[in-house]
């Protein structure tokens, strides 16, 4: 489960202040919102894991999208939910952790935005998180998810976060993050290195992947 510093009110209050004055929080959200229209557009559902204050899901629901969100920090679904109900918005906000999680629905479309993904510091809880994803899932539905390009060397390691220091990351290499996707049954659909669909390359600093649940 992911750490708690998101817990803490304050910390959550923080956050959404600090959104939008980064390019990756602000590139990204066309690219999940497309995403998320296209699921729509064949009449899917789309769940967002560490959907934090909304950043993400409530665009995508202003989008015509269909959209859960899960987060478990308290503190920051009750901003998620306040600026949904102020844009207009149904979203389904769910308190759970992404690394293990039971929902009562299937979708088109999972996603994992800002790197949420490495605040799951085992590889064991990645591994959990990919597997709920894929029992989640319909039929070849799609997962994306974005984390920066760790340094060589250290995948696997665990580190504060860039951003807020009181937070733990655990880096992880494409190798290894090509590893845990087969291993839980996703074949990768691209590798972008950036949010426009450029391609991945030495000089990327960030990897979106696009999976798509295996067919059996």
């Amino acid at each position: 489960m992911p750490d708690g510093y998101y817990m803490n009110p304050k910390a959550a209050a923080r956050y959404e202040r600090d959104m939008g004055r980064l390019s990756d929080t602000v590139d990204d959200i066309p690219f999940y919102v497309g995403l998320a229209q296209e699921a729509t557009s064949r009449g899917e559902r789309v769940l967002e894991l560490g959907c934090g204050t909304g950043r993400v899901a409530v665009p995508m629901a202003q989008a015509g999208a269909a959209v859960t969100g899960l987060d478990s920090s308290p503190a920051m679904l009750a901003i998620a939910k306040t600026k949904a109900e102020r844009a207009g918005m149904g979203v389904r906000w769910v308190e759970g952790d992404m690394a293990d999680f039971d929902l009562a629905e299937r979708f088109g479309l999972a996603v994992i935005p800002f790197r949420s993904f490495l605040h799951l510091i085992s590889a064991q809880e990645q591994t959990g998180c990919l597997q709920s994803i894929h029992r989640h899932l319909i039929a070849h539905g799609r997962l994306a998810l974005n984390f920066y390009v760790a340094p060589a060397g250290v995948s696997g390691s665990t580190r504060a976060s860039q951003v807020y220091r009181s937070m733990q990351l655990r880096d992880i290499s494409r190798g290894e993050m090509e590893g845990l996707l087969d291993a839980a049954g996703f074949d990768v659909e691209a590798l972008y290195g950036w949010f426009d669909g450029r391609a991945f390359g030495p000089d990327s600093s960030e990897m979106v992947w696009l999976a798509r649940k295996r067919s059996t």
